[in-house]
């Protein structure tokens, strides 16, 4: 899936989309979309595994800390942060 295998560039899905958030940093659509995407991915265990590995409480941080009067990049990048620290069952 998107999500597991790799691509041409030897980088999965989430590794894609960490780094679009990192060089698109000012995009505040991109953020809020992005963050919204971890929200789910997240939920999945193994996936919650490789977003905390490759970085990806840092990257909704910084989404935080780019876009601070953005009600949606705060909303979406919070949502994330819960998934992404609350213990998997």
């Amino acid at each position: 899936g998107i999500f597991s295998g790799g691509t041409q560039s030897g980088k999965n899905g989430i590794a894609v989309m960490l780094d679009s958030m990192k060089r698109f940093e000012s995009d505040a659509v991109l953020q809020a979309m992005g963050c919204w995407s971890l929200v789910n991915i997240a939920l999945a265990p193994s996936q919650k595994a490789v977003l905390v590995k490759l970085g990806g409480i840092s990257v909704v941080a910084n989404a935080m800390m780019q876009h601070q009067f953005n009600a949606e990049v705060q909303f979406r990048a919070l949502f994330a942060l819960i998934n992404l620290v609350i213990p998997s069952v």
